[in-house]
């Protein structure tokens, strides 16, 4: 996203960015893994859940993750969508996907977990998701409703 903003002269329109924070995968033991996160000081928000809904008052920063949702849809070419976007500020983490598959053609894994809500989640924020300020910056189309 910032280096379109960048290259079309609106980074200043747009203001702050959303970035996310470093995660880290650790084994313990034969079989066992975690994963830890940076620490981020502040007030955890949840601006858009897993199933695609806007969570908590409209504020700019919801608008924006509401933009960065449509964008990744848009980017990916409507085949997945980045959700659950949450953190403290413009710091996020632990996002999820939803993808137009639930399960690889190639080897029936599933693709991006078992929180993938697929096209469930997409219809969802399809549904109820009306482009704003910052989806007009990246000139995104309309989603139909």
């Amino acid at each position: 996203m910032k280096e379109e903003l960048i290259a079309n002269g609106k980074e200043a329109q747009f203001g702050k960015i959303f970035h996310y924070k470093k995660i880290f995968l650790g084994k313990i033991g034969e079989d066992e893994y975690v994963t830890v996160e940076e620490f981020v000081d502040g007030s955890f928000v949840k601006y858009i859940n897993n199933t695609g809904d806007v969570c908590g008052e409209k504020v700019e920063l919801s608008d924006k993750a509401e933009c960065l949702v449509h964008f990744t849809y848009e980017l990916s070419q409507k085949e997945v969508m980045v959700l659950n976007i949450q953190g403290c500020g413009c710091s996020l983490f632990d996002t999820e996907i939803a993808s137009n598959q639930t399960v690889s053609e190639d080897d029936s894994t599933y693709l991006f977990c078992t929180v993938n809500l697929s096209i469930t989640a997409i219809n969802n924020f399809i549904g109820k998701h009306t482009c704003n300020l910052y989806c007009q910056l990246f000139d995104l189309p309309e989603l139909p409703q």
